[in-house]
């Protein structure tokens, strides 16, 4: 008979808000840095909140909100700062400027200025920007800051190009928040409403794996938490916000453990606080935000991903805190099958805010970044019969979404020998926007590359050749790839690269028969040369 599996106590009977789980996420994410979100690490899924469908749905929302702040004051050109939190990789906040940035230049200078914020716990992902090439344009400009930033501390926010610091009042505009997949992360309070009276859950938090010796991922896989009962008593937080909600579930839920999002909505008070104005919140989670929902519910499991875990928001909390202050919130008009993307407006009169209701509607309720994610399933699972027409409209229905392109660019390759002159120009355009839209994590997969492979079937080759370049960079040197390169370089009349190419490659691959080939290729047209 097998022995029982050994189990290490991390912890026994403690208020789930400050169980040590919470410690070790916190201590993952800020050790991990980037490749806690890339292929190379454990990989936590951030996709579905970090496409430029969101992105494209946000900036909308946000110029939105814009056109509404001038339309209210005109003369106040103070810059409006958007602080996202939880940056993570830093790819949604590049999606989201790249076309913010676009919207807000066509509107013809008439708008307040912006800085676009970028802030995380972890000090390697704010290194990260700073260093990353596809911000550099933005930060010359003026239009994109970073800051380390720890949701449990309300301590100014520093910010690291303009030395700037968001402080209590410090903002003349209202402050626009942006937040994926960030309050899920944060500590909750777990409690248990049963017949008009509240018990808070004590964990006793176990481990398969040895707490102080195991990697973190393999930690939080093993991770065990076995819950008591303490009953509480009324008021129970310094917040009136806070004990409302408290008071309203205790008269609305009969039988039910609920997540209360207290350090989630602390920090949003803190933050609305740096605005004299008030703030608008973006943001999307797996959440619930009807009260009906939350009846009935039983004791959850934490749902890990590598070295960390997430909850299902209970943004019914929050909308109830936005609500108690005077505030509007804004969720989705349909059923969603994803996440539940939804804006609160915490300002005064929020009605007034006309065209970002416009703008919520149209992008989030009449087509979305949850139905583009319903959508973009079907259309991985219909890639094979598709035209290169119908790839091309996809591409553009995504905003020439990286991901996209990679699951196509197989089947693409298979369509492209009898492409005529016009839809030559048309694909080369869009792969060249893949690529411009494109931010680079340290994922294996290879856009670069692939984009190279397109151009250069469609026998652009100069363009090809920058791309195989570019492409060498950031991945290993294969032997294909040097070849492409080389035929690339003979195309263009460059036969001193060429030539350089082709023996690089036999001098490692001494029998690759295409290079051998090319070589002869190429000696021929130099011989022409000479003769002529």
């Amino acid at each position: 008979m097998a022995g029982k599996e050994k189990r290490y106590t991390i912890e026994k009977e403690a208020p789930f808000a400050k169980s040590k789980i919470w410690d070790i996420q916190r201590e993952y994410y800020a050790d991990s840095g980037v490749s806690a979100w890339n292929t190379k690490g454990h990989l936590v899924p951030h996709y579905v909140s970090n496409n430029p469908s969101v992105a494209n749905a946000y900036a909308e929302i946000a110029l939105g909100f814009f056109r509404d702040r001038h339309l209210h004051q005109p003369d106040n050109q103070d810059t409006i700062y958007l602080l996202e939190v939880g940056g993570g990789s830093g790819r949604f906040a590049f999606h989201f400027i790249k076309q913010f940035s676009e919207l807000h230049q066509q509107t013809g200078g008439d708008l307040p200025p912006f800085c676009y914020v970028v802030s995380d716990l972890s000090p390697h992902n704010v290194t990260y920007w700073k260093e990353h090439p596809r911000f550099k344009p933005y930060v010359e400009k003026g239009q994109i800051d970073f800051a380390q930033f720890d949701a449990t501390s309300n301590a100014p926010i520093q910010l690291e190009i303009s030395g700037k610091s968001l402080s209590v009042g410090s903002l003349s505009q209202p402050l626009i928040l942006i937040a994926n997949y960030f309050f899920d992360s944060i500590e909750h309070e777990f409690l248990y409403f049963k017949n008009g009276r509240v018990y808070e859950l004590l964990a006793t938090t176990t481990s398969g794996v040895h707490p102080k010796r195991a990697d973190i991922s393999e930690l939080i896989a093993s991770v065990d938490i076995k819950y008591t009962y303490k009953r509480l008593k009324p008021p129970l937080y310094d917040m009136p916000e806070l004990n409302a909600l408290i008071e309203t579930y205790l008269a609305d839920i009969q039988d039910s453990h609920i997540y209360i999002p207290t350090m989630s909505i602390r920090c949003l008070a803190y933050l609305q606080s740096l605005s004299q104005v008030g703030a608008m919140l973006l943001t999307a989670d797996k959440s619930i935000h009807t009260i009906d929902r939350l009846q009935g519910r039983g004791i959850f499991k934490l749902v890990t991903h590598g070295g960390s875990f997430s909850l299902t928001v209970n943004y019914h909390a929050i909308g109830h805190y936005v609500e108690q202050i005077g505030g509007e919130c804004l969720f989705p008009a349909h059923q969603y099958f994803g996440l539940n993307h939804s804006v609160f407006l915490l300002v005064d009169q929020p009605e007034k805010y006309v065209e970002t209701h416009f703008a919520k509607t149209r992008f989030i309720d009449r087509y979305g970044p949850d139905d583009f994610f319903s959508v973009k399933k079907h259309i991985d699972q219909s890639m094979q019969v598709m035209s290169i027409e119908q790839i091309i409209a996809y591409l553009h229905l995504s905003h020439y979404d990286a991901s996209l392109f990679l699951n196509m660019a197989e089947h693409l390759y298979s369509l492209l020998e009898d492409v005529d002159a016009t839809l030559r120009q048309t694909l080369r355009d869009a792969v060249l926007k893949v690529w411009d839209r494109y931010y680079y994590i340290g994922e294996q997969e290879d856009v670069a590359f692939e984009v190279g492979m397109i151009l250069y079937e469609l026998e652009f080759f100069a363009e090809a050749l920058g791309f195989f370049q570019q492409s060498i960079k950031t991945h290993d040197v294969d032997v294909a790839t040097l070849f492409n390169m080389a035929v690339c370089a003979l195309q263009i009349g460059d036969v001193q690269q060429s030539t350089q190419l082709i023996n690089r490659i036999l001098s490692d691959t001494p029998d690759y028969t295409p290079a051998l080939e090319l070589r002869e290729r190429l000696q021929t047209a130099i011989d022409e040369l000479s003769s002529s």
